[in-house]
């Protein structure tokens, strides 16, 4: 027996390496367009995360007046207002510089009298600002659903095929012997699985992940300390979630079996309709493929159950 036919028979796992092997014919047809999903979540995720750094600016600049936020850590009465003074104070003084350089620029540009009082030009900047990170945002969140939609979609056509290729090239022995609900209905779920999988690839490993990666970075920015003490509590989080999500993929399993048992018996009930009627076993039929079904809902609320934990 080969290496790969004892890992899966291993408990009857699989890994994420098998899962890979699974679908590497199919993603290279269409790896520049994983590419350009990739590219396209993180701009989404960058303009999102931007707007976070709008905060500062609103409260620093347009909501606190200048007296009242002339007191920082290490500075004695200095006029945030002032652009000179911020582009001494760091990061964030640099930043709110910016916005004020910003507002006199356009007040210098356009001449309107509104736009001498400061508080109202650097809410003017933060107002265009947002407006450009929003539309950013939309426009390639909407890029990347179409193209990670398509590439997933793309890819388990192609998986499709190959598996009604592969049973297509089997003998008639195997075909004599099969149950045709369980394989029906084991092609049918495992492939909307696999769909699921990959989009939740995209959506939750990609975009979601360089969501946080620059949420994170966003935040270093102004708390190193406090962003630094969040990552090092991460791990605390993700033990238990690994451990219920194991729960979750072994109840799974369970229920699609059941699930399969189920429709292998209702198609036998009707295929062999007549020989049913002939030995008057409706009811007993039946009441087999309603504990089939019993046993389906109780290991499906097993697995509702573990993912409610998580």
């Amino acid at each position: 027996m080969s290496k790969n036919k004892s890992t899966k028979d291993n408990k009857g796992k699989y890994s994420l390496r098998d899962a890979y092997a699974l679908l590497r014919p199919h993603a290279k047809p269409v790896a520049p367009m994983i590419l350009l999903v990739m590219a396209l979540g993180a701009v989404s995720a960058a303009a999102t995360a931007g707007v976070i750094a709008l905060i500062q600016p609103i409260f620093s600049l347009v909501l606190v007046s200048g007296e009242e936020s002339s007191v920082v850590e290490g500075v004695d009465t200095v006029d945030l207002l002032d652009p000179a003074t911020q582009l001494g104070l760091g990061g964030e003084g640099q930043m709110d510089g910016g916005y004020v350089a910003a507002g006199e620029w356009l007040h210098n540009v356009l001449g309107w009298e509104w736009l001498g009082e400061q508080r109202l030009a650097v809410l003017l900047v933060v107002l265009l600002v947002l407006s450009l990170l929003t539309v950013l945002a939309s426009a390639t969140q909407y890029a990347f659903n179409q193209t990670s939609n398509f590439v997933s979609l793309r890819m388990i056509v192609g998986l499709r095929l190959r598996v009604t290729r592969h049973l297509m090239g089997l003998g008639l022995h195997y075909h004599g012997q099969r149950k045709l609900g369980d394989l029906l209905s084991r092609i049918s779920a495992d492939m909307q699985m696999t769909l699921t999988a990959v989009m939740i690839w995209f959506r939750d490993l990609v975009q979601n992940g360089m969501l946080a990666v620059f949420y994170l970075l966003t935040a270093a920015y102004y708390q190193p300390m406090l962003t630094a003490i969040m990552v090092i509590s991460l791990p605390l989080l993700a033990v238990p979630v690994t451990i219920l999500s194991k729960k979750v993929r072994k109840r799974s399993t369970k229920s699609l079996t059941s699930l399969g048992a189920s429709v292998q018996v209702l198609s036998q009930m009707f295929l062999g309709i007549r020989t049913v009627k002939a030995f008057r076993a409706e009811d007993k039929e039946l009441e087999r493929y309603g504990e089939l079904n019993e046993e389906y809902l109780k290991d499906s609320m097993r697995m509702v159950r573990a993912k409610s934990q998580t």
